[in-house]
């Protein structure tokens, strides 16, 4: 008798073979409701395009610093950041809203109007909490910082 393997699970054994069988490869699982999906797929790249989804370590100025987050990069090298009142703009396109305190209470400040230097990333999530490139102490990712480019799985 046959055992029919289900899609979950098909899943789950392609990711789990391709992670063992590629260096550059790997998982990750959001365990926070600032993404629709849970699980990731990770190629380790540096080639990061506009729109991508990384996984990299949170800036040591950061609330989370040293921790691995994925977040969508929404501005590259030579994009324009721009801030009015606490409305975040990239390249015109508002980011979202910057928050005045965390959900623990700490007071957060609103990053600033630059222009996006070269190997440096603007990450923000869709989320209303979601902590990201919005504020002035997490910042800009640095291209070192980057472990790889988030696919989601389910």
């Amino acid at each position: 008798m046959l055992n029919v393997i289900r899609n979950n699970e098909f899943l789950f054994l392609f990711v789990a073979a391709a992670f063992f069988a590629c260096y550059k490869c790997g998982y990750a699982n959001n365990v926070t409701q600032s993404l629709p999906h849970k699980h990731f797929f990770i190629y380790k790249t540096k080639n990061i395009k506009n729109g991508d989804y990384i996984l990299f370590s949170a800036p040591t100025t950061s609330l989370y610093a040293g921790m691995k987050l994925i977040k969508q990069v929404v501005g590259i090298s030579g994009d324009k950041v721009a801030v009015m009142e606490r409305d975040v703009f990239v390249n015109e396109k508002l980011i979202g809203v910057a928050k005045t305190r965390a959900k623990n209470g700490t007071a957060l400040r609103v990053t600033q109007d630059s222009q996006i230097p070269k190997g440096r990333y603007f990450v923000a999530n869709s989320h209303v909490d979601s902590y990201d490139s919005r504020y002035l102490d997490f910042g800009l990712i640095d291209e070192k910082d980057i472990i790889g480019v988030a696919f989601a799985i389910w």
